[in-house]
């Protein structure tokens, strides 16, 4: 037996040792195992240790317990609530993924027409850039044919029928938009590049047609004005015939690389 006055005593005091299960605590073991002089401190200590794990856990389990019963009592509220907040999670995932799909789909959609009226476009060029390739090389072969006759021709004047500069308004809206994004990345740099090059040539138009108006056509009826003294085309004049020349090269380069690129397109 324990001596008098150990920590065991106070056990005993209760009743028994309280346990979780069927084994002591260690408080309540390491108590029971020590006397003499120390028994009175080590006493003092177990019983704050005792009360401090066996007196909490009633109000724990009681808070427990009218949670059980809160929840018990609720508990065709609480799933009628956890159901319908389900449902509003699947239809709202629902709806995006509708929302998403109905977006690509227009997305796709417009990238087809923006390729197609790109293609048209292409088509255009070609077509029209046949006919402007036809009236160049006549007026440049007349002019040739007077000037190997030794006559002193006006010089040759081409004026565009249509828009002064290519039909590249598609290819700068498909860029702009991002539909371009849907072809292939060396087909996109060969349209690029094109599209480039034409309003390139259409600045250059701009420029030969602005020559045109101030320094040509106001003298047609006065083909001397164009000559100098030795019969020989003035040095602006000159200048000017071979201008459009360069814009019949490039023309021909541009008719043959829109044929292809329509056809890739395709």
């Amino acid at each position: 037996m324990a001596p008098a006055g150990s920590s065991s005593d106070f056990f005993n005091s209760i009743g028994q040792y309280p346990t979780f299960g069927k084994a002591p605590l260690p408080v309540v073991a390491a108590g029971a195992a020590h006397s003499g002089k120390r028994d009175v401190w080590f006493g003092w200590k177990t019983d704050i240790a005792t009360k401090a794990v066996w007196g909490y856990p009633p109000i724990v389990r009681t808070r427990a317990q009218k949670l059980r019963r809160w929840t018990e009592d609720r508990h065709h509220l609480i799933r009628r609530f956890a159901f319908e907040l389900v449902i509003v999670v699947v239809g709202v995932t629902a709806a995006f993924a509708l929302e998403n799909a109905r977006q690509d789909r227009e997305e796709a959609e417009y990238r087809v027409q923006m390729v197609r009226a790109l293609s048209e476009s292409l088509d255009d060029y070609a077509g029209h850039g046949v006919e402007v390739q036809r009236h160049i090389d006549r007026l440049l072969r007349e002019f040739d044919l007077a000037r190997q006759q030794k006559l002193q021709p006006t010089p040759p004047v081409y004026r565009e029928s249509g828009g002064e500069r290519p039909p590249t308004r598609a290819w700068d809206a498909s860029a702009e938009s991002g539909a371009a994004r849907a072809l292939d990345p060396k087909l996109f740099f060969r349209l690029a590049r094109f599209h480039g090059r034409a309003d390139s040539i259409g600045d250059r138009y701009l420029r030969y047609n602005d020559f045109s108006e101030q320094r040509v056509l106001p003298y047609v009826r006065e083909p001397g004005t164009f000559y100098d003294e030795g019969g020989q085309l003035k040095p602006e004049y000159a200048g000017y015939v071979d201008r459009l020349r360069d814009l019949q090269r490039e023309h021909i380069a541009l008719l043959t690389e829109a044929g292809k690129l329509r056809d890739a397109l395709r």
